[in-house]
């Protein structure tokens, strides 16, 4: 199993779902649209799409004028195209091959602004047309059907020999980005991979800059933004003080940011104020590290590194995993009324019931869940936590379920207990896997 199988499954079970809407006449024009930053590995998965679905049809706007593009495309597949002289000759030749054959038609770097030609084509021989053709356009962006990173339970399954632990600090410094987890090798350490990464020509070192500078033609007031961020700076006023723009600057910068998917804003949590971060753990990394071009060959400089990988990152790696993990199973066994993440009204996080700290509890007219993340490495969820637990809660409330998650495996007497208590749900990294829109069937991204 490889990086590309999870994107390829993707790819499938959105293309398969376009085609019956085709075949059912739902549809008059079998189109959809991936997204996602550059280099993050789009092509590549596309590419073995291709290659396990030999009557996909792929072509590559990617550093090619669009009349050039027409020439190159036909040259491609000979057997179906002769000598077209425009846009509209090429579409009427595919159109009288898809109207016999079933194919998926792949337009990689496409952008509709950049080639209005190619999609009026499109629409003139294929919008209500009888053919067997699903077009799929891979666009450099942040949209809605995102080639979304890479989940602990999907890292599991590529390095299945690896520790939690490890997984986790992996999803740490990579965000998840495909591209960036082929480079891990499962026979090294986390350390050692991570100085390979690091190396001055490594892609590790240089992604993060490439995905910059294909959005923004001047990066440098961004990059100034975004490094204050991943120091800690996350507040409009905070940020001004930094960079020395006004605050109408910050903002307006921040919204190009969140445009393009790599700043978030978080709204005011408890006595957390409202606040910007960085939507990938990859990009937080780079920015706190590679960005000020630290020297990785000194001993103290990496280390540093490391504590913050293992005491920061990693803790909100997992927990972000935990809360994509809650949004998206809202009928988990023994949630009440299947409703737990809607009444937010009802939902409260960082509570302490005596010497006992809960992410979050949820109550529902007497019922309470109570949510905990055992998320440090080094920490294990033992039996003297799971009877403090149900102690300070029975103390509390008496119909309660209990929802544990757990970097590391849970004791078996947790496991015990959870096989006698239907009250009680362990979750595992294993758990952490992509969940689908049950309409178009792309993968659900994490906020």
């Amino acid at each position: 199993m490889n990086c590309n199988d999870f994107y390829v499954e993707m790819l499938e079970r959105g293309i398969n779902n376009e085609r019956r809407n085709l075949l059912r006449a739902n549809s008059k024009l079998a189109e959809i649209t991936f997204s996602g930053w550059i280099g993050i590995g789009k092509t590549t998965a596309v590419q073995a799409y291709c290659k396990k679905h030999s009557e996909s049809l792929y072509f590559s706007f990617a550093n090619t004028e669009c009349n050039l593009a027409l020439k190159l495309f036909a040259k491609k597949y000979p057997t179906i195209f002769s000598d077209p002289k425009d846009w509209d000759e090429f579409f009427a030749q595919l159109h009288a091959f898809a109207s016999k054959n079933l194919c998926t038609v792949f337009f990689d770097s496409h952008c509709n602004k950049s080639h209005p030609e190619v999609h009026a084509a499109i629409m003139k021989h294929f919008y209500g047309n009888s053919h067997r053709a699903v077009f799929v356009f891979i666009e450099d962006d942040y949209g809605k059907r995102n080639f979304t990173p890479l989940h602990l339970g999907e890292i599991k399954k590529l390095f299945p020999k690896l520790t939690n632990e490890e997984l986790v600090c992996i999803h740490a410094v990579t965000g998840g980005i495909a591209s960036l987890v082929t480079l891990y090798d499962p026979t090294l350490s986390f350390e050692i991979n991570l100085k390979r990464f690091l190396q001055p020509d490594s892609y590790f070192r240089h992604l993060g800059e490439r995905i910059i500078k294909e959005y923004f033609r001047a990066p440098e007031s961004y990059n100034t933004l975004l490094y204050g961020i991943s120091m800690g700076k996350c507040r409009v006023s905070e940020l001004s003080a930094f960079s020395g723009y006004p605050n109408n600057k910050c903002d307006k910068y921040l919204k190009s940011l969140i445009s393009h998917g790599i700043v978030k804003h978080v709204n005011a949590q408890g006595k957390q104020p409202a606040h910007y971060a960085i939507t990938n753990d990859y990009l937080s990394f780079w920015y706190r590290y590679v960005f000020p071009q630290s020297d990785f060959r000194d001993v103290d400089v990496f280390q540093s590194m490391m504590q913050y990988v293992r005491s920061v990152l990693v803790k909100r790696a997992f927990r972000r995993e935990c809360e994509y993990w809650l949004s998206n199973n809202v009928c988990a066994y023994r949630y009440m009324h299947g409703d737990f993440y809607a009444e937010k009204d009802r939902r409260y996080k960082n509570v302490r019931l005596e010497r006992v700290a809960f992410d979050m509890v949820s109550e529902d007219f007497g019922d309470f869940v109570y949510v905990k993340y055992f998320d440090t490495i080094g920490t294990h969820c033992t039996k003297a936590d799971w009877d403090e637990i149900e102690r300070v809660t029975a103390n509390f409330s008496k119909n309660n379920t209990y929802i544990l998650f757990s970097i590391h495996r849970f004791s078996d007497y947790c496991w015990k207990m959870s096989a006698s208590h239907d009250n009680l749900r362990l979750v595992q990294p294993t758990a952490f896997l992509p969940c689908y829109d049950f309409e178009d069937h792309y993968r659900i991204e994490a906020d």
